[in-house]
């Protein structure tokens, strides 16, 4: 089946700028067993985000004998890039909210359901914030 794979934003109610990867209904999630070389340096995925236009690709995916599709960002990672640690700053005039640095390299993601079946610590992340 062509399913395609898509980027879901939060309902604007709920406050949250973050973006989900989809495959057709099924729900991904990054998980730690397949990003040790992300988690080493933002462990549990924590100031990573994902720009709107990021390159997502499928690939093949074998979990304990099951073969599924497993979805890689290729391009479009960006880490939040606070240069302080000031409790506020001002915006505007060139100053945003959020200051994104592109980083190099993947983020693998497995369908949710498929998760915490190959060891790991248990660090999972379904949404992550938008750049």
């Amino acid at each position: 089946m062509d399913l395609p794979v898509r980027l879901l934003s939060s309902h604007p109610s709920t406050g949250q700028d973050t973006l989900t990867v989809t495959r057709g209904p099924i729900v991904y999630v990054a998980e730690d067993t397949d990003n040790d070389h992300i988690e080493a340096t933002y462990p549990h995925f924590e100031n990573l985000a994902i720009t709107e236009n990021a390159t997502l690709e499928t690939r093949g995916l074998d979990i304990r004998g099951h073969q599924l599709v497993g979805v890689t960002v290729t391009s479009g990672l960006h880490v939040l890039g606070e240069e302080s640690n000031d409790l506020w700053r001002a915006v505007g005039d060139g100053t945003t909210a959020r200051g994104w640095k592109p980083i190099d390299g993947k983020l693998e993601y497995v369908p949710w359901f498929a998760r915490a079946n190959r060891g790991g610590r248990g660090h999972v992340r379904v949404s992550l914030q938008r750049a």
